[in-house]
């Protein structure tokens, strides 16, 4: 009751800086919680993934985790663009995974930025194999189908390779293409063909549908024995 109007005036300026201090620093800290409850969920996929995959040992790899800032619609099955570049020691060619498999390579870096052609782009070309079995097929990108499935080819594929619905064959990447270790998953082949020469067989690869859902990926970058 002895204070002035104007110290009454600062006090209640004062204990309002304090009360929005407080509520910041309790927001800061649930930001804080909510990243590393993330970092723990990368980190269990990270191990699931190193129990299931098994990398070639005669390459070794170092991974630069990114997020996923563009992916436009009207490209949505070519490229996407993540957050880090030459920054981060990241290479035209270096290949690029998501939480289920193979995504693509990097065609383009810049200083804080790079590009990535994805699996589904019909310009995208590598070596593959099929599980068991280590004679190697050409992939190729497809786009999409009239139901909105994610694909791409196989070809190259020898006579004897047969699949069916019941018993799909997984496709996955084979170390002769050098942007992946090999054994990484590409997609799963249900049906197979004979090609226009006759001397193989092709099909259709399905590819899993969370690529559509894709916001943080690895790339992989060779290391120099």
């Amino acid at each position: 009751m002895s204070d002035s109007k104007k110290t009454l005036i600062s006090k209640g300026k004062d204990l309002s800086r304090l009360e929005a201090d407080i509520k910041f620093k309790q927001f800061r800290e649930g930001e804080l919680m909510s990243e590393i409850k993330r970092l723990q969920s990368l980190e269990k996929t990270i191990s699931q993934l190193n129990k299931t995959i098994k990398l070639d040992p005669s390459k070794r790899f170092r991974s630069v985790n990114a997020r996923v800032t563009i992916r436009k619609m009207n490209g949505w099955w070519q490229q996407m663009t993540i957050r880090k570049g030459l920054n981060e020691s990241i290479s035209l060619g270096d290949g690029v995974l998501f939480d289920e498999g193979a995504l693509g390579r990097i065609i383009h870096v810049d200083s804080r930025s790079s590009e990535i052609e994805l699996i589904t782009n019909p310009n995208f070309r590598i070596v593959a194999h099929f599980e068991k079995d280590n004679r190697p097929v050409t992939y190729q990108g497809n786009g999409i189908n009239v139901g909105g499935q994610a694909h791409g080819l196989v070809m190259d594929v020898p006579h004897d390779i047969k699949t069916s619905k019941k018993n799909p064959l997984k496709l996955v990447t084979s170390s002769l293409g050098g942007n992946f270790p090999k054994g990484i998953p590409i997609g799963v082949v249900y049906e197979l063909e004979g090609d226009n020469n006759g001397l193989f067989k092709m099909g259709k690869v399905i590819i899993n549908k969370k690529i559509t859902e894709v916001l943080e990926v690895a790339v992989l970058s060779e290391l120099e024995n």
